[in-house]
């Protein structure tokens, strides 16, 4: 059993002109519970189409606890 204190997310891979907005900025989790985020994209208008590798990454002070990867796709 064990604890996050002061998890965090962030994603790794996105294309330049696009920002991200993370709420909660950091939480506890605790063993066996899943931490709930919401995550606001922004594309700027000189962002390119296309399909983008973006690693979403779980992390604390304590290091990196999980991380997934997916397609971010700009229209």
């Amino acid at each position: 059993m064990f604890s996050q204190n002061d998890a965090r997310a962030k994603f790794e891979g996105l294309p330049e002109g696009v920002t991200v907005s993370i709420t909660p900025e950091t939480q506890k989790l605790k063993a066996k519970k899943i931490g709930t985020y919401s995550a606001t994209f922004t594309v700027g208008p000189n962002v390119p189409s296309g399909k983008y590798q973006v690693t979403l990454v779980a992390y604390s002070e304590k290091g990196v606890f999980d991380k997934i990867t997916f397609d971010f796709i700009v229209p």
